[in-house]
Formats: structure tokens, C-alpha cells, sequence
């Protein structure tokens, strides 16, 4: 993580950043999270990425400031960008706002020049919570669990987790939403199976929509064995990029349309 961030429009060092132990991010832990992704020096889908934060907001009850326009967005990420000489990277738009002010600050951290990750990558199951399907389920707030969740698996020498809603359905894994391809049949958890509601999630579904190897896309309750069955199976990481699933237990899985998919998102505005 780079050591400096935009906070209010300011450029300051990340551990200059305070707040009162009254405010909404210490009593409730209010903070909103908007992961875009810089790519060969281009954010990616920067325009989505505003109106999703916007609705975002709206959904979680905070006034939507005057100045908060797509241009004001835009240039909040390009300052910290000039700032940190950073041509790959992984920007944080954080806001939280209390009954007096919003406030926001952007983080970034490098990446590697790559949105398609294809190195070993292994998933399995957890079955010990499960992932609420309400609508408030859809608000990107900060969530302390996914840290919890982040070390079982790196205690058992697992990559990610695939998390059940209550149905036992698939709704996602820690770090994306989970795709699965079966011959020319993609699938995926919807967003009432409690499917991570991004931007790269939408950009992922419109690229399976060009790939001329695909004839079918379905949003749908995805149960786990079904998983066993596919050919194919990648995560999409908001922030990061595509990341092909290697194994999951004993099941092994190849990439050949993932890849023509990749092509296809790198290429949408």
C-alpha cells in the first residue's frame, strides 16, 4: 500500500489520517467502498464506477454532496494517480459521513501489468455461515468478516472460499463473484443469491455477451456440486481483475474461453 492518499482532496500521508472516536466509521462502522482498478495508466470503467458509488449512497441513506459530479470523481483518482507515479494499480474510494460531513479518501496500492491471473489458484468450500441474500447485502460497506474468513483459509493453505447463502446455494467467494463455464453455457450466482454487486461483475456478463464461444449466460441459484461438473471456473476480482480457479478439491479446470472473455473485457469502455 502506497504511503500517501487523497483525503477530502489532500494529498497526506496515510497514518496522518484521523477521526473523532465518535464518528459513524468507530460507532457503526459506516465506510462505503468503491475498488477501481488502473490499468497500463487508464482506469477501468471509471464512469461506472462513479454511478455505481452514487447508488451506493443512495441505498445506504447518505446525502449525496453537490460536488460529488463524474468530474470531481475522476479527478480525486487522477491526483493520487500523478502523485504516486502509478501506471497498475488498485484504488480504494472510501466514504463515510456522519451528521455533520462526508468525508472520503483514496488508497492505492501497485499491481502487476495483468487483469488476467492464471497462476495456481485453488478454491474450496465453507459451510460453517452463511452470506444473507437481503437487499442490504448489496451495500459494499467494509465488512470485518472477510478478514476472519481470509485467514482460516490461509491457515489451511487455501487460495479463496467459496460462501453459501442460507438456500446452500452459491452467492460468491471471499475476493469475487464466482463464474462457472460449461461448454458453451456460462453461469453464475444472481444478485438474489447474494452475488457481489461491482462494476466488474456487470463488465464480466456484457464481455460473455460478445465472446462468440458462448451461446448461453444464466443467472441462477448455482448449488455446489454443480461446480464438480464445470469445465471451466474464474473468479472476478472488483479492483483486481479475472483469476482462473486451478482446482477445487479434486477437480481440475482449464481456461480456453476464459481467455477469449478477458480479451473481450479489456477491450469495453
Amino acid at each position: 500500500m502506497h504511503s500517501r492518499i487523497n483525503f477530502n482532496g489532500e494529498i497526506t500521508l496515510s497514518n496522518s489520517l484521523r477521526f473523532e472516536l465518535n464518528h459513524p466509521i468507530f460507532l457503526s462502522g459506516e465506510i462505503l467502498q468503491e475498488k477501481i482498478r488502473l490499468f497500463q495508466n487508464k482506469f477501468m470503467f471509471v464512469e461506472r464506477h462513479y454511478f455505481h458509488l452514487m447508488a451506493q449512497m443512495r441505498m445506504a441513506r447518505m446525502e449525496i454532496p453537490m460536488t460529488y459530479t463524474p468530474d470531481f470523481f475522476y479527478e480525486q483518482l487522477s491526483k493520487l494517480k500523478e502523485e504516486t507515479k502509478l501506471e497498475n494499480g488498485l484504488f480504494n474510494f472510501y466514504i463515510t459521513q456522519s451528521s455533520t460531513a462526508t468525508d472520503f479518501w483514496i488508497s492505492a496500492e501497485e499491481m502487476p501489468n495483468q487483469i488476467y491471473f492464471n497462476q495456481d489458484y485453488t478454491l474450496d468450500l465453507y459451510r460453517e455461515t452463511h452470506v444473507s441474500t437481503d437487499f442490504h447485502q448489496r451495500l459494499n460497506f467494509l465488512n470485518p468478516r472477510l478478514k476472519i474468513l481470509k485467514l482460516y483459509a490461509q491457515e489451511n493453505g487455501i487460495d479463496d472460499l467459496i460462501l453459501l447463502n442460507h438456500k446452500k446455494a452459491v452467492a460468491h467467494s471471499i475476493h469475487g463473484n464466482i463464474f462457472m463455464i460449461q461448454g458453451q453455457q456460462v453461469f453464475t450466482p444472481s444478485m438474489e443469491e447474494a452475488a457481489k454487486d461491482n462494476v466488474l461483475r456487470d463488465k464480466v456478463l456484457q464481455a460473455c455477451k460478445r465472446t462468440p464461444e458462448i451461446d448461453n449466460i444464466q443467472e441462477v441459484e448455482l448449488f455446489p456440486f454443480k461446480l464438480t461438473h464445470a469445465d471451466e471456473i474464474f473468479i472476478a476480482q472488483n479492483g483486481k481483475g479475472i483469476i482462473k480457479v486451478v482446482q477445487l478439491r479434486k477437480k481440475k479446470y482449464t481456461d480456453t474461453i476464459t481467455q477469449s472473455i478477458v480479451k473481450i473485457l479489456s477491450e469495453l469502455d
